[in-house]
């Protein structure tokens, strides 16, 4: 189940190594995604509602086959461990780099956010590898429409609450982060542990887009610009988050965007601000 890059990775990843693999997204999810996984044989299910709704399907279609497995975001322990990995990644390619990481300077990693399955390992597995004498703050970032992590964290209701509970409709550009559910999970594992989260609005992803495009000459997938929002709430935060602005070392995580047809890319660099100059 997924709504975007965890189906398109499960899937081609089966496909190359010769595995039946069938998808269920919904139908908010890219049509290149949908297109790409089909062109390598993956059978890919649409359903018309949101996300929990394709997860259920494909977890029910599962059950009844014994010799199938699920992996989704929401309850996965094992790609849960998967995604703590990074953080051991990261780790290593600081103490590469000579980057400090101490209470006077601490990690600040700000990870774009949908129902909270990397999210959620990312953070666990941050704790886990720098530890008390490493300090890791860790921020999600979600849209406006879809920000089921920080309704679950605010209410502290975890997956019992929605975003539709709220009079949101989930609709965003960001379809790898259109959920509106988040996961339990993730909630159970990192209420005690994320730093904090903040929204964006779509159109400021494609101003962050057009800023990476034209400053980095590099992509990602609007989804992945979430995070690039972090400063600006941070400054205008409490005095904490001013302190982790200024003193921080501050990781973005891009989750995505090499797999992006060029025809797609131009089309998204048309929608920023450079590309309607």
């Amino acid at each position: 189940g997924s709504t975007g890059n965890l189906g398109l990775s499960v899937g081609l990843g089966a496909a190359a190594l010769g595995m039946r693999a069938v998808v269920h997204m919904s139908t908010d999810a890219k049509a290149w995604k949908k297109s790409l996984l089909r062109s390598r044989g993956v059978v890919v299910v649409e359903h018309a509602g949101l996300y929990d709704e394709a997860v259920a399907a494909g977890r029910a279609e599962s059950a009844s086959n014994p010799a199938s497995h699920f992996v989704d975001d929401e309850s996965s322990r094992v790609l849960f461990l998967g995604y703590s990995a990074a953080a051991f990644e990261l780790r290593a390619q600081l103490a590469e780099l000579n980057v400090e990481v101490s209470p006077e300077r601490p990690l600040v990693v700000h990870i774009p956010c949908g129902v909270g399955g990397a999210p959620g390992g990312l953070c666990w597995g941050m704790h886990l590898a720098f530890g008390a004498a490493q300090p890791v703050r860790v921020f999600f970032a979600e849209p406006v429409a879809a920000p089921c992590v920080t309704l679950a964290l605010c209410t502290g209701k975890g997956a019992a609450v929605c975003v539709a509970d709220i009079g949101l409709d989930g609709k965003t550009e960001a379809d790898g982060l259109a959920v509106g559910r988040a996961s339990a999970l993730c909630f159970e594992t990192c209420a005690p542990l994320v730093e904090g989260s903040y929204t964006i609005e779509d159109c400021t992803l494609f101003e962050h887009l057009g800023a990476l495009v034209e400053l980095e000459r590099s992509f990602i997938e609007p989804s992945c610009c979430a995070c690039f929002a972090g400063p600006g709430h941070l400054a205008a935060g409490s005095q904490r988050a001013r302190w982790l602005l200024a003193e921080g070392t501050h990781v973005f995580w891009a989750t995505g965007g090499s797999l992006v047809p060029e025809a797609e890319r131009e089309a998204l660099v048309a929608r920023t601000p450079m590309g309607r100059q």
